[in-house]
């Protein structure tokens, strides 16, 4: 289960690049990590099962949340591509989109 995730919302004029990266990192290049060790041996074995929690900010772009949604979106790609990739070969991929729901 890849679902290391921070989320750090600001509007473009006061956003700080490096809060972007720290996203990028965490959201997408930490998961992928996780992949890359457990995905061979999946694959060597035959069988296997990935889950990523994604978020709903990898379909669609809110304000303030430009670097998340990307970085989610990427990691959907990811996902995307290795399923293509293994196909047929045992292993199975989940997605899972949740989305934040706030009360009145």
């Amino acid at each position: 289960m890849a679902n290391a995730g921070v989320d750090i919302g600001a509007p473009i004029e006061r956003y700080d690049w490096r809060k972007a990266k720290l996203q990028f990192d965490v959201n997408t290049l930490a998961n992928y990590v996780l992949f890359c060790v457990f995905l061979p041996r999946f694959l060597e074995r035959g069988h296997g099962h990935v889950t990523a929690t994604i978020s709903l900010g990898g379909l669609v772009g809110t304000p303030y949340e430009h670097a998340y949604n990307g970085s989610k979106a990427a990691m959907r790609m990811l996902m995307d591509g290795l399923r293509a990739e293994t196909r047929g070969r045992g292993v199975g991929f989940t997605s899972v989109f949740p989305a934040t729901c706030r009360g009145a």
